[in-house]
């Protein structure tokens, strides 16, 4: 047998399906990412044919025009759910409701039935009680949540009880991708922009998009996956040489040849010096490995440092770089060309996440609700942020400070969000209003206690405390274990105060706060002294080796 011909026989198994599928919506993912299992035709068609997927799920799960979930339940003996693909079906055949078609379970369950090859109408027998997809919904969710990563699948009400899990992970609908695209040919938008400067663009052509894509902008517990699906589409539609024309989605279309990069910022701790430098962004969905770049007139490796993250390069980036943007070639591959430092007229930074005492920051991702970053700015946007000020939206640690005595760019320490009523104000920088106006009302902060390195966890018997920031005055607090489902803890906390976890033996707990509608859930582990293992940490020649508390790899 060909090698083509075992990828062929591969693609036709269940387990293919599943493993791809994982993969896909989890590497390169930062911690925190909210993930969103949006599985369209043109996403089968990045693996294979949509008959393969189609047959290979229903070959699993349906006997006798029956639903049969047994089979996909629980974990493989590497942990890994194994409903994964089940639910990636589900979510296809809610992506192939018609636009017009009102979203209802008979119109849903005729589409499942559809893909699955099932005669009949409503719910597919197998499908109710103890043997609901639901359970697996569940296992997805907790299982991401075990990566340090946000599920977004939510159970409905009422006649949509269960089939708001796959709604909800619904996106963009081929419609939608191709008004976005008329949208970019209108403007000959040609620029290259990060994600968060094209929503801005889109968001302010709003009045010429669909009623459904207007709702997904103002969508804010969607807006990273919403911005990030526009890029993408961005993307696709420049490497594709600008069309004229909408895309044709049944051909292969060229992948991005751009790699993004944030910034990396430290302080010394002794001189108070502030150094900036750039810091490579891996492509979601898509691992690369190792990479090599020209640059500035050498050769320098991109070599991960943390999901979703290279570690940052060695020389210090100038005022003219965060002006003008930089651009550098990228030599190891075919399949990417540059490495892009956008222009931008702002930065946010917050502190390491894996590590908050060390100092650092960077521009990870948005600052979530009740955390304190920095931001660096033109001179042009300092209005805008007195503007913010003025308006008791925004606060501030002291005066904003020139990072040197030539420049004109400021930065801004100690910044806080303090009021979720945006929608009044206006200013001049559109952008900068888009990136702090809050898209969630509650968020859960964790701090102090013993931290153990490079992840959510902390020794037992010096546990954190927690924090649930938000707008009202207090929220329901949960922890559940994880293991047994049995609640440990459960108090109305008030909002933005800490408050000390206590009594938590080793193990995985779910940590939920609730008002009303609103909820925000986190993992936390608690592991004891002798789960710990001393670690051998090497680093550059600048600095002598060290050792970290971590803990063992399963």
């Amino acid at each position: 047998m060909s090698i083509l011909e075992a990828q062929e026989e591969r693609q036709k198994s269940y387990e293919y399906w599943n493993q791809v599928l994982i993969s896909h919506f989890i590497d390169g993912s930062l911690r925190g990412t909210k993930i969103y299992l949006s599985v369209d035709v043109e996403l089968i068609k990045s693996f294979g044919s949509i008959g393969d997927f189609t047959k290979a799920v229903a070959n699993k799960v349906v006997k006798e025009e029956t639903v049969d979930l047994n089979n996909v339940k629980g974990t493989d003996q590497n942990g890994v759910p194994q409903g994964v693909a089940f639910l990636g079906l589900s979510v296809f055949a809610a992506y192939q409701m018609e636009e017009q078609e009102d979203i209802t379970d008979k119109n849903y369950f005729k589409r499942l039935r559809e893909v699955l090859g099932i005669p009949g109408e409503g719910r597919p027998r197998g499908m109710s009680g103890k043997d609901s997809e639901e359970q697996l919904w569940k296992k997805w969710n907790i299982w991401l949540l075990g990566q340090e990563l946000q599920p977004s699948a939510e159970k409905g009400q009422g006649a949509q009880k269960y089939i708001n899990y796959p709604i909800s992970q619904c996106l963009l609908r081929q419609t939608d991708k191709d008004r976005l695209q008329k949208l970019f040919i209108e403007k000959q938008w040609k620029s290259i922009w990060d994600e968060q400067t094209l929503f801005t663009q889109i968001r302010c052509q709003k009045s010429v998009l669909t009623k459904y894509l207007q709702s997904l902008i103002e969508d804010g517990r969607r807006h990273e996956a919403i911005a990030e699906a526009f890029h993408d589409i961005y993307e696709q539609w420049q490497s594709d040489g600008y069309p004229v024309d909408l895309l044709n989605k049944d051909k292969q279309h060229n992948l991005s040849r751009n790699l993004f990069a944030g910034i990396y910022r430290t302080e010394d701790p002794f001189s108070s010096e502030i150094k900036y430098y750039l810091y490579p962004k891996q492509r979601r969905r898509n691992k690369l490995g190792e990479l090599e770049i020209k640059y500035l007139n050498n050769r320098e490796k991109l070599t991960e440092e943390r999901p979703g993250w290279y570690i940052p390069l060695s020389e210090e980036l100038k005022i003219q770089d965060l002006e003008k943007g930089l651009k550098y070639q990228i030599t190891s591959t075919t399949q990417l060309e540059q490495l892009i430092l956008p222009a931008k007229d702002f930065w946010i930074f917050i502190e390491d996440p894996d590590n908050p005492d060390s100092g650092v920051y960077a521009s990870w991702k948005r600052p979530d609700l009740g955390m304190k970053f920095i931001l660096l700015c033109k001179q042009e946007v300092v209005s805008d942020m007195e503007s913010l000020k003025h308006e008791r939206l925004l606060d501030w640690d002291g005066d904003p400070k020139p990072i040197n005595d030539q420049s004109t760019w400021l930065e801004f320490s100690e910044c806080l969000v303090i009021s979720q009523a945006w929608d009044g104000v206006f200013i001049k920088n559109q952008e900068l209003k888009d990136f702090l106006k809050p898209t969630v009302k509650l968020s859960i902060y964790f701090s102090g206690g013993l931290h153990v390195h490079k992840q959510t966890a902390w020794l037992e018997g010096y546990l954190p405390s927690v924090t649930i920031f938000g707008f009202s005055v207090v929220a329901n607090l949960q922890i559940i274990d994880l293991d047994t489902n049995v609640i440990k803890l459960e108090c109305n906390q008030k909002i933005n105060q800490p408050e000390l976890i206590e009594s938590l033996k080793e193990g995985i707990y779910l940590v939920k706060a609730t008002h009303g509608k609103e909820y925000v859930e986190r993992i936390i582990r608690i592991i004891s002294w002798k789960s710990l293992d001393m670690a051998k940490i090497e680093t550059s020649d600048e600095y002598s080796s060290f050792y970290k508390l971590t803990q063992p790899i399963q």
